[in-house]
């Protein structure tokens, strides 16, 4: 009679400890850094089979912070050069086209925020990267080319 006790026990103590030790999704997102206010972009990355997290907050300055806090620095020309290029492809969210039901499990999904006259506009791609009519998909693999192709180590 007391088996069912003990499994039951067991079980709490594993979810006390996940809970209570395990750093939660948003402790992980934030990257336990302070990044200085003023970001324009912030570019994020997630999915895959691993559940990968890439997140990059780009400045005018043309410094751009990664999840860890890691810094490294672009000319501030082409920060402005991509604020200029992605902000038109960005839709009002009234008329924004959801991602599609079924993503395939080893996809991932991006998003692009771009911070202009102090507002957040929101552009969400997914993988496979659909035709791009918008040009929002050649401008996706351009900044993730750019920010994955700057020597994070």
């Amino acid at each position: 009679m007391s088996y069912p006790i003990q499994r039951d026990r067991f079980a709490l103590e594993v979810l006390s400890f996940l809970l209570l030790c395990c750093p939660t999704r948003a402790q992980v997102q934030t990257g336990g850094f302070d990044r200085p206010a003023g970001y324009v972009i912030r570019f994020e990355r997630t999915g895959g089979y691993a559940g990968v997290y890439n997140s990059f907050w780009m400045y005018p300055d043309g410094k751009i912070f990664n999840e860890e806090g890691k810094v490294r620095k672009i000319a501030p020309e082409t920060v402005r050069g991509l604020v200029a290029r992605i902000t038109p492809l960005i839709v009002p969210e009234s008329v924004k086209a959801s991602l599609p039901k079924s993503i395939c499990s080893d996809c991932f999904i991006y998003r692009i925020m771009v911070f202009v006259d102090s507002e957040v506009r929101t552009l969400t791609l997914s993988e496979p990267l659909q035709a791009d009519v918008s040009g929002s998909a050649s401008e996706l693999r351009r900044m993730r080319d750019l920010l994955f192709n700057l020597d994070w180590k």
